[in-house]
């Protein structure tokens, strides 16, 4: 296990460095089964009075074939881990 310094690696096909690594990320949407239909313009997914969150990727505390964006859990908002963090974000203008 090891953290490694932003902008170590080279970035992904889209440009973007870091997606995946040090820390899983919380994400905005509730955590629910993909086959829920998804909201107009942010995609995010209709999920009714769920209790949890959805957390993505993989940190450094686990093994590297998660390290991936398709990886995801669910957790109530209150959940704390040492390897679990944000990533800033923000729209993108078309």
């Amino acid at each position: 296990m090891y953290t490694a310094p932003v902008n170590t690696f080279l970035a992904n096909p889209y440009g973007f460095h870091d997606m995946c690594g040090n820390v899983s990320q919380w994400c905005l949407d509730r955590y629910g089964p993909y086959t829920l239909e998804v909201r107009p313009g942010d995609g995010e997914r209709l999920v009714e009075k769920a209790p949890t969150r959805v957390i993505r990727g993989a940190s450094c505390a686990r093994l590297a074939i998660l390290a991936r964006a398709a990886v995801r859990a669910g957790f109530v908002p209150d959940y704390r881990y040492w390897a679990l963090g944000v990533r800033a974000a923000r729209a993108i203008d078309p």
